[in-house]
């Protein structure tokens, strides 16, 4: 008998590792592995919430994010120590692909979706750099025309206007509608 959400999740996560252990693909001589049957068709950040996900039902986990963060500083210095010793094209790959992993994994810990914050990190890149392209077609200028500078500028104004709007949606205040 289940009483309670946690043993309900117990079952199932051991339900899920003997069909994983029984499935036909299992070979003879090879130890089954918790990672088994992670589809290699999803979605790279989906996959990595998915193995993240296996290695957490058995323990291998952080309880929170501090730890995650540590890991992330840990892998963007190994990006930038690859960068600084030239180490080459495949070792930079690699370790960009191991702080992304990371953030996949802060993700998942905050409870969020790592494909869905990419999706909307990507929405608002396009709408800041759509902003930034009537500012300067406003001035009869081009991007293309404009130094790295001028644009880190607009881009920089653009973020400030989009703070103040989100601290202050609207100038107008809603009626008082309190009795007193």
């Amino acid at each position: 008998k289940i009483d309670s959400a946690e043993q309900q999740t117990l079952a199932w996560t051991e339900l899920k590792a003997k069909e994983r252990n029984s499935h036909p693909s299992v070979k003879e001589n090879v130890r089954p592995s918790q990672l088994d049957h992670v589809s290699t068709t999803l979605p790279a950040l989906s996959r990595a919430k998915k193995l993240q996900q296996r290695a957490a039902e058995v323990g291998f986990d952080w309880t929170d994010l501090d730890p995650v963060l540590d890991k992330i500083a840990e892998e963007l210095e190994e990006v930038r120590t690859t960068i600084k010793q030239n180490e080459g094209p495949e070792r930079l790959a690699e370790e960009i692909g191991d702080l992304l992993f990371a953030c996949s994994n802060a993700a998942r810990l905050a409870g969020f979706d790592a494909e869905t914050l990419l999706r909307a990190a990507n929405r608002k890149f396009e709408k800041r750099f759509r902003s930034m392209e009537t500012r300067f077609h406003s001035r009869n200028q081009t991007l293309q025309s404009a130094s790295l500078a001028e644009m880190e500028a607009v881009w920089q104004q653009i973020k400030q206007m989009e703070k103040q709007e989100s601290q202050h949606p609207t100038d107008i205040s809603p009626p008082d509608t309190t009795i007193s």
